[in-house]
């Protein structure tokens, strides 16, 4: 293995190689490819990703000299060098994205340089650590005009459409796109803005049709932040009633099929420790106290280790 960070071009050329001394490996009798790094780097000009908006110019202190970064895997498979590729000839000419529905084990451990522009995530030479359950960095201005300006929303709201549970999936993503949005706005102290953001989101995927789930949470606790209490508990019970129903109909089930939704329980019951939580955050002692037994009623009934 070689030591420090081998530029990502030089990688691709030495996997690109025929020659009988890139494919051989010690205590392997065949053939194979493979790189001799696990650490890599793609050099950054300032100036010409600043001239052709890879990075706004708002950002341009945090623009880093190199990417580097550590690939916490022992293969790469086809799609996988796809990127690294792309990675070592773009030259920051043009942007590379991921879809924010794409699978983590593709992100290649580059989370790091994502910068998410709404359903997607840019490869950007900014290091931003990834907070859970959010990834990389957001350019909230432009995340803003996505959602709000630019994307254009329909049919959802039309009860005569059917939502299969694809759809749903990435209608959830989307979801988290804007509860993510509302979080760094009020963040950034932009608290208008982040009604309007919470307000869109409402509009585009009420309850009724995209049903609440764990991505409220967050939008929960926003609105009372933003000292819309109303608005928070209307949010809260809606989503509460949700995880109710949904443990409920575990509950009714035989043990043989319960036993198969191991992952919906854990979630709800995670969704009403969260509102508890929150409930406890911002003074509404009912709703806490009501949380708290309906958390120790399910953990009852499910069988459940203590949560």
């Amino acid at each position: 293995m070689i030591k420090g960070y081998t530029e990502i071009g030089q990688a691709i050329d030495f996997l690109a190689d025929d020659s009988p001394k890139t494919k051989t490996v010690p205590n392997y009798q065949g053939k194979i490819d493979f790189i001799p790094n696990n650490q890599f780097s793609i050099p950054v000009d300032s100036a010409k990703v600043l001239a052709n908006g890879t990075v706004p110019a708002k950002f341009a202190d945090r623009i880093v000299p190199e990417v580097l970064w550590t690939l916490d895997r022992r293969y790469l498979i086809k799609n996988h060098v796809i990127v690294f590729d792309l990675l070592a000839t773009n030259n920051w000419e043009r942007p590379i994205y991921f879809a924010v529905t794409v699978s983590s084990d593709n992100y290649l451990n580059l989370e790091d340089y994502f910068q998410v522009h709404g359903l997607a995530y840019r490869i950007v030479p900014i290091n931003t650590k990834s907070d859970y359950p959010y990834v990389g960095g957001i350019d909230t201005e432009k995340v803003y005009n996505n959602l709000i300006n630019k994307f254009k929303w329909g049919g959802i709201t039309d009860p005569g459409i059917y939502i299969d549970e694809n759809i749903e999936r990435m209608l959830y993503n989307i979801r988290s796109s804007f509860s993510r949005l509302s979080d760094e706005l009020i963040q950034e102290g932009k608290l208008d803005s982040a009604r309007v953001v919470m307000e869109k989101c409402e509009e585009v995927l009420p309850n009724e049709r995209v049903p609440y789930n764990i991505f409220n949470l967050p939008l929960v606790e926003n609105y009372f932040r933003l000292g819309e209490n109303e608005k928070a508990l209307e949010m809260m019970n809606k989503l509460k009633n949700n995880a109710y129903n949904e443990l409920d109909y575990v509950v009714s089930l035989e043990p043989k099929f319960a036993n198969l939704l191991d992952y919906e329980k854990r979630l709800n019951l995670h969704i009403i420790n969260e509102l508890g939580n929150i409930a406890q955050t911002y003074g509404v002692n009912d709703l806490q106290q009501e949380f708290e037994t309906k958390l120790q009623e399910y953990i009852l009934a499910l069988k459940m280790p203590l949560y």
